[in-house]
């Protein structure tokens, strides 16, 4: 019974860390894409808005699980901490920025 109520701990664990840089990293994503001040040009109307917002929010999401992958891995926090979300929404931030920056 023990060992059923570990994996479940241990799934959860990975699904809400999985929800929890989604969220994260997909806000920061659209925020960087609403923030940043497109080019006036006939280009960017119309239909890649969405693909764009899509795209901001999935770089997001790789900027934060990829900031805390490799904080994590460098030993630099443990899990949890508030640094670790600290580097994930700085690493969001810097990703989405790049891709906005990029594609806009």
């Amino acid at each position: 019974m023990l060992v059923i109520i570990d994996m479940m701990a241990l799934l959860m664990g990975i699904v809400m860390g999985f929800l929890a840089f989604l969220l994260l990293g997909g806000t920061v994503g659209w925020s960087a894409w609403y923030f940043y001040p497109a080019r006036k040009t006939p280009s960017n109307r119309g239909g890649g808005r969405i693909k764009g917002i899509i795209g901001a929010i999935g770089a997001g999401f790789i900027g934060a699980w990829g900031g805390s992958f490799l904080a994590l891995m460098g030993a630099l926090v443990k899990p949890g901490q508030m640094l670790e979300w600290f580097i994930a929404i700085l690493a969001a931030w810097m990703v989405a920025a790049i891709y906005t920056s990029f594609t806009r």
